[in-house]
């Protein structure tokens, strides 16, 4: 079943258990909607959290694309950086979506979560080889260090409220509450 060969479509089916000489049927049907990503997600906050990853310049084209327009403009804009032509799908697109969903998902809160520390980070670089996670360490506030080994990077997060709003620091005097 391919759905963007439609926009909606009934799935129509009957099943049937039979035990011994008991038999059960029931039928029934099912409405499936073709949802495209931007009644999912705002195309604000996509193109939002393609500036983490991409110059300026290269998403201004779909800054100020007519709504009509974004669904040609977004596949336009990632079939020019496909790595791969040949294969159906663009792996840069998925995986930009995937770590999208994710911050979205896992950091999100009074803030969106790619606009958090924590969010901008895993657009940019994916998710981590190691966390090592603090929660409760006396004497510190809540931390956790993130460890990209191959990368050669590690990142600081520091909850100073108390509420999971880790900001990324710099100076490893931000973790104790006395300085």
């Amino acid at each position: 079943l391919n759905l963007s060969e439609f926009d909606e479509e009934i799935l129509k089916y009957k099943v049937k258990f039979v035990s011994g000489k008991r038999k059960i049927e029931f039928d029934g049907e099912y409405l499936l909607k073709n949802l495209d990503l931007f009644t999912i997600f705002s195309w604000y906050d996509l193109v939002d959290a393609l500036n983490i990853i991409y110059e300026r310049s290269d998403i201004e084209e779909l800054l100020n694309v007519k709504p009509e327009e974004r669904e040609k403009a977004w596949r336009d804009f990632w079939d020019k950086r496909d790595p791969d032509p040949v294969t159906p799908h663009n792996e840069l697109e998925i995986k930009f979506l995937e770590r999208f969903q994710y911050v979205m998902r896992n950091f999100s809160g009074p803030i969106k979560g790619y606009k958090t520390d924590r969010g901008r980070i895993y657009i940019r670089f994916g998710p981590p080889d190691f966390i090592e996670d603090h929660p409760f360490e006396f004497g510190s506030y809540p931390y956790q260090i993130w460890y990209y080994n191959n990368l050669r990077l590690r990142f600081i997060f520091v909850d100073k409220t108390g509420f999971g709003d880790y900001k990324l620091i710099n100076d490893i005097r931000e973790l104790y509450p006395q300085y």
